[in-house]
């Protein structure tokens, strides 16, 4: 009985001592670590799409600017970036006349203006690049421009899209007041304040984007408030400062095709720096023929083509 016993407690022991065993091992955990490095994908910049003055799309029509007047273009491209919109660190935008490439803004063919460029309506892997430049100045050449938006990330990998809008050109011109030859005497030529030469003098101001010259139209005649009328055959001109009377072009009813003088005077667009070659002077003298009394008058148009 004892023997019995004792086997009894011994076989109980076994037991016992495999369930604990079996219990500790259910518990026992291993921990390991899984990694994955993503790799970097760069940004994508889809279409530019443009507008002028917050208005009008210059993407698919050309634009033609109002004279001496500046504008403002805006353009939207949607930024992709498959790490993550939040990885898109920095956007620029330039626009610039494709034939000039990019450089320092001059207001002419090139104008930058990072600062003006936002990260907008991000969400997912997509947000929108927002840029807008200006003003861009009334003289800025006419053609096809550039516009193109940048954008990095935070590997400072670049991705850039290009549109392209076109400038249409703009012939205008601005033309100072009244031209006065003064109180004559009937017998004398050029002006009261210098007789025999053209001293009264008028300026024409280039206020489009293109290169232009001037031709000149009057109507037949000076009108007088006297019995006679004076010819406008005996008005003359100059480009030349302080010219004798006649000058290189005398005013005659209709354009004046004819006269070399004015029609080799090329008026630039404006540049910047402004080297003056935006205006043209001219200098201006009348003959008063006999018969003629009182007050005369007549208008003269300065009439802009584009060269």
């Amino acid at each position: 009985m004892r023997f019995t016993g004792c086997l009894t407690v011994l076989l109980a022991a076994i037991v016992v001592a495999c369930v604990v065993e079996f219990f500790f091992a259910g518990v026992d955990a291993v921990v390991v670590n899984a990694t994955v490095r993503v790799g970097n994908v760069p940004p994508q910049v889809g279409d530019v799409v443009c507008v002028v003055n917050s208005g009008q799309s210059i993407d698919r029509f050309p634009y033609t600017p109002s004279p001496d007047t500046d504008y403002w273009i805006s353009c939207q491209a949607l930024i992709t970036d498959r790490n993550s919109f939040q990885d898109v660190t920095y956007v620029n935008f330039t626009f610039y006349r494709l034939d000039s490439g990019e450089g320092p803004a001059d207001e002419d063919v090139r104008y930058g203006n990072a600062s003006a460029c936002r990260i907008e309506g991000g969400s997912g892997i997509t947000a929108f690049a927002n840029c807008t430049v200006g003003p861009i100045r009334y003289f800025a050449d006419w053609g096809k421009w550039a516009a193109k938006v940048y954008a990095k990330d935070s590997f400072d990998a670049e991705a850039i899209d290009l549109g392209v809008v076109t400038i249409n050109p703009l012939v205008a011109i601005d033309q100072s007041s009244d031209i006065s030859f003064g109180a004559m005497k009937v017998g004398e030529s050029g002006t009261q304040w210098r007789p025999g030469f053209l001293n009264a003098s008028a300026v024409t101001f280039n206020g489009g984007n293109a290169d232009i010259f001037i031709t000149i139209t009057s109507p037949a005649m000076m009108s007088c408030n006297g019995p006679r009328n004076i010819s406008v055959g005996n008005i003359s001109f100059s480009v030349v400062a302080d010219s004798q009377f006649p000058g290189g072009c005398v005013l005659g009813e209709g354009t004046l095709s004819w006269c070399d003088e004015l029609a080799n005077a090329t008026v630039f667009d404006r540049e910047q720096p402004l080297e003056g070659g935006d205006m043209l002077w001219t200098f201006w003298g009348v003959h008063v023929p006999e018969g003629i009394r009182g007050s005369c008058w007549t208008s003269i148009f300065f009439n802009a083509l584009q060269r």
